[in-house]
């Protein structure tokens, strides 16, 4: 008897456990997408001032440090699109954002029927989303990709809030790259 009352308490545990952090194991595919070379050049620009921008943000001390090392060994690259196919100037924003960010990101699309899209580049995950079209920056392939860290979220699903970002805004005009303005993306107070 007390066996079975043992066995039951380790599943009810196990079972709000799961419930508890909500996730459904269910991986979502992510389309894969070829990326032109403006985004290539972009890219490019934002991988180059990603140490320094990092780097001075960690000077902050604290749990900045902390927050700089997670987005140096787990991050992926973050790209919202807002261009139509008809023009041809587009903002780019970039940003890095960790794997559970990611995810949270992905979700919200899939929840607002968003597009969203990923493609590789030197080394980085790059993950791409948009309301409506892609534009000419990116062309959509028949092929999908999936991650281990990114899945279908209930309706419970909590994430921790993203303390620290790095970001810079480019615009791309006529094939022409000029950046914009940086952005270090905190909500934490400094001390």
């Amino acid at each position: 008897m007390t066996l079975k009352l043992i066995l039951v308490q380790l599943i009810l545990c196990l079972t709000s456990l799961a419930c508890c952090y909500g996730q459904t194991n269910q991986p979502i595919s992510i389309p894969i997408v070829k990326e032109n070379v403006s985004i290539d050049a972009v890219l490019d620009k934002f991988i180059a001032q990603r140490p320094a921008t990092l780097k001075q943000l960690a000077r902050l001390g604290g749990d900045y440090e902390d927050d700089v090392k997670l987005l140096l060994k787990d991050s992926c690259l973050l790209i919202p699109v807002s261009q139509e196919d008809s023009v041809k100037e587009a903002s780019i924003y970039v940003e890095s954002k960790s794997k559970t960010s990611i995810n949270q990101e992905i979700n919200i699309d899939v929840h607002l029927k968003f597009k969203y899209a990923c493609f590789n580049y030197k080394g980085y995950r790059v993950f791409i989303w948009t309301r409506n079209t892609f534009g000419q920056l990116f062309s959509e392939t028949d092929r999908t990709q999936t991650y281990g860290f990114i899945y279908y979220a209930n309706k419970n699903q909590t994430y921790p809030r993203e303390w620290v970002g790095d970001g810079m805004d480019y615009q791309i005009k006529n094939g022409a790259i000029a950046k914009r303005v940086p952005t270090i993306i905190t909500t934490k107070q400094n001390k």
